[in-house]
């Protein structure tokens, strides 16, 4: 947590423009983002599996606090990446978390946890108007028509179960 603290007080924010010059320069990489991406979606699922965000109930205010800081430098390097970093590092970064903003591809994923949706969130905010515009507008399409063929699976299976109950089949 102090390393990243660090980072983020004494490198990206610093008062010197030569090493924030530097620190940017630093910034824009696939293996840093892939770190940091890991480390976000790790949190999630943390969080994922307890009822107040935390580690767990188990441990002391102490280590559960060391673990909100923790997350609170993340989300804050995590930000700062997005605002430095190339549009191709940035595309790294939403794919190792798991979003895939190809207008190409059909399907939306549906898991996606709150930190992930921030950072698509920043992501978005960065692109240009246009540009902005056409990838909202593209996700939700993908939303859309990933959920449509969800549900309209499920009816297909409830159908075709149905029937085979009225059959007295077993469909396997």
């Amino acid at each position: 947590m102090q390393l990243v603290n660090f980072v983020n007080r004494h490198l990206i924010q610093s008062g010197s423009a030569t090493i924030r010059a530097l620190s940017a320069t630093c910034l824009d990489s696939e293996l840093l983002v892939s770190l940091v991406a890991i480390l976000l979606t790790e949190l999630d699922l943390e969080k994922r599996t307890t009822d107040t965000g935390a580690i767990s109930l188990v441990f002391d205010c102490s280590l559960n606090r060391t673990y909100m800081q923790l997350s609170s430098e993340l989300a804050l390097l995590g930000q700062h990446l997005i605002g430095q970093c190339s549009p191709c590092v940035q595309s790294v970064f939403l794919d190792r978390l798991g979003i895939d903003l190809n207008p190409g591809r059909e399907t939306w994923g549906l898991v996606l946890y709150p930190r992930s949706l921030a950072i698509l969130v920043q992501c978005l905010l960065a692109k240009p108007g246009d540009q902005k515009e056409a990838a909202v507008v593209n996700i939700w399409k993908r939303v859309v028509e990933t959920l449509a063929r969800k549900v309209a699976g499920m009816w297909v299976l409830k159908f075709l179960r149905i029937l085979d109950l009225r059959d007295g089949k077993c469909l396997g």
